[in-house]
């Protein structure tokens, strides 16, 4: 009796740290959109962070650093020139102006694929997007995102350097 309660103690400490890794491919992408979908509710009327205002702290929670790298370049170049530089839409929403009434996220073909499908209010069409995660430290951490087969994030903040 007294080993099972020390037992469920040990795996009580242990919980934050394994709700903090990822080891299903489509985690960080799950991550993301349910701690960001209010960017898509509440739109830029709100005094919260949006993804692309967020820390690098933060941004170490989805993305690996190859891409926070070209994201924090993108940035600094905004708060350099006043201006918005490459990224001017909502990478998670694919767009200027989010509106989403359901998202579905699932395991692409391939391992390191996760495939996204945003169904928006009053539209028959539909927004495809793929993100591309990569195994970092043991957890799986986005690395691209495709939003049409020749146009990525990557390619789009590359083009800045």
């Amino acid at each position: 009796m007294k080993w099972n309660a020390c037992w469920m103690l040990g795996v009580l400490a242990c919980a934050p740290y394994v709700l903090a890794s990822s080891p299903l491919p489509s985690d960080p992408v799950k991550r993301i959109y349910h701690d960001f979908a209010w960017e898509d509710a509440e739109g830029t009327g709100t005094t919260r962070k949006t993804l692309l205002d967020e820390s690098d702290e933060v941004w170490q929670r989805y993305f690996t650093p190859e891409l926070i790298h070209l994201m924090r370049n993108d940035r600094e170049c905004a708060e350099r020139s006043h201006e918005i530089c490459w990224l001017d839409f909502a990478i998670l929403w694919a767009n200027q102006d989010p509106a989403m009434q359901n998202i579905s996220i699932r395991r692409g073909r391939k391992t390191n694929i996760v495939e996204v499908k945003i169904t928006r209010p009053n539209s028959p069409a539909s927004t495809h997007i793929r993100y591309v995660v990569k195994q970092v430290g043991g957890r799986w951490l986005i690395d691209d995102v495709i939003y049409q087969p020749d146009m990525t994030l990557k390619a789009l903040l590359k083009k800045a350097l």
